[in-house]
């Protein structure tokens, strides 16, 4: 059952990102939500954790907004006038595809503060169930 209803909420996802054209804000806005449920998955996080986690990833998604977004648009616009004017090269790409990796590792840093505040809450107990979910998980990937 409780695949069925995460398959059904995948389509639904996928339907309604499509027709919402494609909206980054949307997946902004569920940022927080998502990750939490990820973090919940592997630490079984306790009602308080979850509410101070996504309180803080929060803030930190916003600053990241308030930062990086019109940059990353402004290079996404550089990156389209080269496809529009088929001046495209794999040299290009690289580069592009480059300056992604390193904005994704720049991403880390706003995230610091809350993975530590997070960490320093949990108990033995949480850690031991994160241990245990990694090692399931690992061995569920290996048989894939």
């Amino acid at each position: 059952m409780r695949k069925f209803l995460l398959n059904f909420g995948g389509l639904f996802l996928c339907i309604f990102g499509t027709l919402s054209c494609s909206r980054l804000d949307i997946a902004v806005n569920w940022a927080d939500t998502y990750i939490v449920s990820q973090v919940d998955d592997y630490f079984d996080l306790t009602s308080q954790q979850n509410k101070e986690l996504k309180e803080s990833l929060k803030k930190d998604i916003l600053k990241i907004r308030q930062e990086q977004f019109l940059d990353w648009a402004r290079e996404l616009r550089r990156f389209n006038k080269y496809i529009l004017e088929k001046n495209l090269n794999e040299e290009t790409f690289h580069k592009y595809f480059a300056k992604a990796l390193d904005t994704t590792r720049k991403l880390q840093s706003y995230f610091a503060n809350t993975a530590v505040k997070f960490i320093s809450t949990t108990s033995p107990a949480q850690l031991e169930h994160f241990e245990m979910t990694v090692r399931k998980k690992n061995v569920e990937d290996q048989k894939k």
